[in-house]
């Protein structure tokens, strides 16, 4: 089972709903667990350096993975 460490949160793989990308020049991405409306605050993040070169890796984890990665809005909730 994989997990990742977004600031001080663990997060499962099978809690992963979907990964969301929100914006074209500064995109920000938001991971929303299952059975939550809105990404929480703390799953948010932008890339600050080789933005391409995340993107693509993440898009590539995604798929791997069997998680939707879409460009779409989304709220977030602190």
């Amino acid at each position: 089972m994989d997990l990742f460490l977004f600031r001080v949160h663990y997060t499962c793989i099978i809690q992963i709903k979907i990964v969301m990308v929100m914006g074209y020049f500064k995109p920000v991405l938001g991971i929303k667990p299952i059975n939550k409306i809105n990404v929480p605050f703390h799953l948010c993040f932008r890339f600050m350096e080789e933005e391409d070169k995340g993107m693509k890796e993440l898009k590539n984890w995604a798929e791997q993975n069997q998680v939707p990665f879409v460009h779409k809005r989304f709220g977030r909730w602190v």
